[in-house]
């Protein structure tokens, strides 16, 4: 629940949720969008950007051990990895769901 997108993310793999390795992810369910943003050329400037600076080592933390556990998942990050972030382009808006 601390997390932005939380109301409407239906990625089933939250590294913000500490029960996160109890999840199943299957091949072709969502990635978390601020898990593929933490991979991107940038990040912190990215997630300071908009406003969630706070954010990104929180989800650095468990990122390592995430993508050992789900190979789906490191394929979507390593692709992620090498396109520009979406926060720069379109930032998250501000009283989202509220």
């Amino acid at each position: 629940m601390n997390c932005p997108r939380w109301n409407k993310c239906s990625a089933p793999v939250c590294p913000l949720n500490p029960d996160w390795h109890k999840s199943i992810h299957r091949n072709g369910d969502r990635v978390c969008f601020w898990l593929t943003e933490s991979v991107k050329q940038n990040a912190q400037a990215n997630f300071e950007g908009a406003g969630q600076s706070a954010l990104l080592p929180l989800i650095q933390t468990p990122t390592p051990a995430i993508v050992d556990r789900w190979y789906p998942i490191k394929k979507v990050l390593d692709r992620a990895s090498r396109t520009g972030s979406r926060l720069q382009t379109s930032p998250p808006k501000k009283g989202h769901g509220k």
